[in-house]
């Protein structure tokens, strides 16, 4: 799975909609990240589009980080 191209974004549009209450707070990364496309934006794009009409764009990286009116922050830790 491309980091870029799939993680990364799913990640995001499940932060966006866990900020909204869109879904719950400790979904897991699997649920995010295994499903297929059709299924992904089934789930999690387009059922909430109503409420996130932005969603769309961000899922299309048509809209970074810096649109998202929220703090995400990505840590990395040495092993």
């Amino acid at each position: 799975m491309s980091l870029e191209k799939r993680v990364i974004l799913r990640c995001l549009v499940s932060k966006v909609l866990q900020s909204k209450g869109l879904v719950k707070k400790n979904l897991s990364l699997s649920s995010c990240v295994k499903p297929a496309e059709k299924l992904f934006l089934d789930r999690f794009v387009t059922k909430c589009l109503d409420q996130v009409p932005e969603l769309i764009n961000i899922y299309q990286r048509k809209e970074g980080f810096q649109a998202l009116d929220m703090n995400i922050c990505v840590s990395s830790s040495k092993l």
